[in-house]
């Protein structure tokens, strides 16, 4: 996947696939889950409840 392209967006504060927006959201009004960003936690659409796995997940440190 391009690091551009997304299949989740941020809306009103919640995750959703793009295929699962609200009618009365428009893609144009979420915010993209972009390919290349970094995450600590893969995000899950909160109507489907899909785990997206497309971006990179943030090692956590140990604290040693």
């Amino acid at each position: 996947m391009k690091a551009w392209a997304y299949d989740a967006a941020i809306w009103e504060d919640e995750i959703y696939c793009i295929e699962c927006l609200p009618a009365r959201a428009s893609e144009e009004d979420a915010v993209p889950i972009f390919a290349g960003s970094e995450v600590e936690s893969y995000p899950i659409c909160i109507r489907c409840k899909y785990e997206h796995t497309y971006m990179s997940k943030l090692e956590k440190e140990n604290g040693n």
